[in-house]
């Protein structure tokens, strides 16, 4: 494949974004999943705030 060709096929991906999406959704799933097993917290953002999610309290 040319670089042209990446280039597009890479610019067909931004300005669609499922493809970015659920490839960040499966990252979440994957480091809350990571975070459970190692029995850490995991850090987020709620209702305008940092928020500490303690191991099993999330769904992973």
């Amino acid at each position: 494949m040319a670089m042209a060709d990446k280039k597009k096929d890479v610019a067909k991906l931004f300005k669609d974004g499922r493809e970015i999406d659920e490839a960040m959704r499966q990252a979440v799933r994957e480091a809350v999943r990571t975070h459970h097993l190692l029995g850490r917290s995991v850090v987020t953002w709620r209702d305008g705030k940092v928020v500490r999610v303690p191991p099993g309290a999330c769904e992973h």
